[in-house]
């Protein structure tokens, strides 16, 4: 076993991720919780007329000011 490769590999995944050009925010819940969450933003999707969870949580926080 040499720890220098899962240095290498944490290093070369940290590099790809700073690079990359879509970035991602993952949320941890529950299966109950979970469709809840999205139960919620397809509701506030429908309703403001959004595409996207992405573009919903983009409003919350337009929202949020």
């Amino acid at each position: 076993y040499d720890p220098t490769e899962d240095v290498d590999m944490t290093s070369h995944r940290a590099e790809t991720y700073a690079n990359a050009l879509v970035k991602q925010i993952v949320f941890a819940y529950g299966v109950e919780e979970y469709e809840q969450v999205l139960n919620k933003l397809k509701e506030i999707a429908d309703k403001e007329g959004l595409e996207s969870n992405s573009d919903v949580l983009l409003r919350l926080l337009e929202l949020y000011k």
